[in-house]
């Protein structure tokens, strides 16, 4: 991990080659949520996507300013 990367950006590196969008810790939330509730029903549990929360916080916006600062 590169120290001016935050770890956000360092998890997504793994998610874009991984192909996964969701934490581990919330598919497994999920799964739990699951074989409690009725499986049918996926209202109980949403995933929080890696994508979604780096732009609601603007941390792409940061990171760019900041890597045209450093060039």
């Amino acid at each position: 991990m590169d120290i001016s990367e935050n770890e956000v950006t360092f998890y997504r590196h793994f998610v874009l080659a991984d192909g996964e969008t969701v934490a581990v810790a919330t598919k497994s939330m999920f799964d739990m949520n699951k074989s409690v509730f009725d499986a049918n029903d996926m209202a109980q549990s949403y995933s929080r996507n890696f994508f979604s929360a780096t732009q609601k916080t603007g941390l792409d916006q940061l990171q760019t300013s900041q890597q045209s600062k450093n060039h």
